[in-house]
């Protein structure tokens, strides 16, 4: 009898407790904001960072699959991820200083920031002369057929506007260039407001540029090569001893040259890229970018592959940086002692220890 009367003493006072209850963590508890609330990581890894540029040393921009655009300013240890005015997958970044910097990337988009980052401005990619006749094709690839445009021209120019931007290059002086498919050519003066075609449009992607004074090279598809010597004013189709795609090419001065490209073609000059000779192969693997770190040449491509030559182009050696990663990276840039690279992943590379900077979702 006993226990039941406990019973229904507590069912007819428990109201009152949970009333009580409620109202003391009406009055008292309050909740937590800011720091608490789980913000997502800014990079994954489903991410795919195709470009990265290193405009101080301890400053990474970083660009990549729908939009992306990334910044560090503690060489990586933290990210923000920046407001982008597309969604388009952007190919590269190149920047003038930690203020300035040019994205190109798919649908011929060239973005440009004067601010850090904190703002993105869409620039206008610029038509060539056949487009511009018709006075069509200001929304690239939506050029609509009108009575004056025959379906034909209509197709033409519409093949000619760039569908992508693979490569942007930036240089003391303000100026700029990117390259594309569609035999894009472009040219900035202006830190990137402003652009022009170099190039008559055709059907080929050219992949790469390197400048260094005046001497300029563009490689592409096909084992094409073409070279300028005066500034990019005029330029001269060069015989290549390959007919497969060169990825990427970098000088180490104005006559030392290296191409590199698919299957581990090594491509090497010693005259400013007028005559090329290639390398004997170290890898069958796809190389996709090449640099001159001050001492010697090193190439990265697929299969997580890095590779390091002599100043010579002529003796390469490496591998896989690790056995753990089969990731492609199509990009390698160097700042002090470190190497980082971007593609299929972004990653730093020091003292042979390399560090992936997306996670796991």
């Amino acid at each position: 009898m006993l226990i039941k009367r406990l019973i229904r003493i507590v069912v007819s006072i428990l109201p009152v407790i949970i009333i009580v209850g409620l109202l003391y963590v009406a009055f008292f508890v309050k909740p937590q904001t800011g720091e608490a609330v789980l913000k997502p990581y800014p990079i994954v890894r489903r991410d795919r960072i195709y470009g990265v540029t290193l405009p101080t040393p301890t400053t990474i921009w970083a660009v990549g699959s729908h939009g992306k655009i990334l910044r560090s300013d503690d060489s990586g240890k933290s990210w923000v991820l920046q407001a982008s005015p597309t969604l388009a997958h952007l190919q590269d970044i190149a920047a003038w200083d930690e203020k300035r910097a040019c994205v190109v990337g798919n649908e011929g988009i060239i973005l440009t920031t004067t601010d850090g980052g904190k703002r993105w401005k869409k620039v206008k990619t610029p038509l060539d002369d056949q487009e511009a006749k018709t006075g069509s094709g200001e929304k690239g690839l939506d050029v609509q057929v009108s009575s004056s445009m025959s379906e034909e021209m209509a197709k033409e120019t519409a093949s000619q506007t760039p569908k992508k931007l693979i490569a942007v290059k930036t240089f003391p002086d303000g100026s700029a260039w990117a390259v594309g498919e569609m035999g894009a050519v472009l040219c900035s003066k202006d830190e990137g407001r402003t652009w022009e075609r170099r190039m008559k449009a055709e059907d080929v992607g050219w992949n790469d540029c390197s400048f260094i004074e005046q001497n300029g090279l563009i490689v592409g598809e096909f084992g094409r090569i073409m070279r300028t010597d005066d500034g990019g004013q005029t330029w001269t189709a060069v015989k290549s001893p390959v007919e497969s795609s060169l990825m990427g090419v970098a000088f180490r001065d104005k006559e030392h040259g290296v191409a590199v490209g698919l299957q581990g073609v090594v491509l090497v000059t010693e005259d400013g890229g007028k005559r090329w000779t290639q390398a004997p192969a170290a890898t069958s693997e796809h190389l996709f970018s090449v640099i001159w770190d001050g001492g010697q040449w090193v190439a990265v491509g697929d299969k997580g592959v890095m590779f390091k030559g002599d100043p010579a182009g002529l003796n390469w050696s490496g591998g896989r940086i690790t056995d753990l990663d089969t990731s492609w990276y199509t990009k390698v840039r160097k700042i002090d002692d470190r190497y980082y690279c971007s593609g299929d992943r972004l990653a730093v590379l020091k003292e042979g220890v390399i560090e992936f900077f997306d996670r796991k979702i």
